[in-house]
């Protein structure tokens, strides 16, 4: 089964967004590092965009949207 965690890394994203926000009464920097832990979800979710669409295209299914052109047989 192939796993692609992009989905997930972005719920962290909003959620680390939104408890930093939620938390801004309790501590002095909640709202920073809530962000700055945003910013990494964000980059670790574009990562593994990039691995799947890498294993995607090396399987020959190229996935454009939501069209899959696995079907069709054209060069790039």
């Amino acid at each position: 089964m192939k796993n692609n965690y992009t989905v997930f890394f972005i719920c962290l994203f909003i959620v680390s967004i939104a408890g930093g926000f939620a938390l801004k009464n309790v501590f002095e920097y909640s709202v920073l590092i809530g962000i700055s832990l945003g910013v990494i979800f964000l980059l670790c979710a574009a990562f593994f965009v990039g691995k799947f669409q890498k294993n995607q295209i090396h399987n020959n299914h190229i996935v454009v949207g939501v069209f899959n052109l696995s079907n069709y047989s054209f060069e790039i």
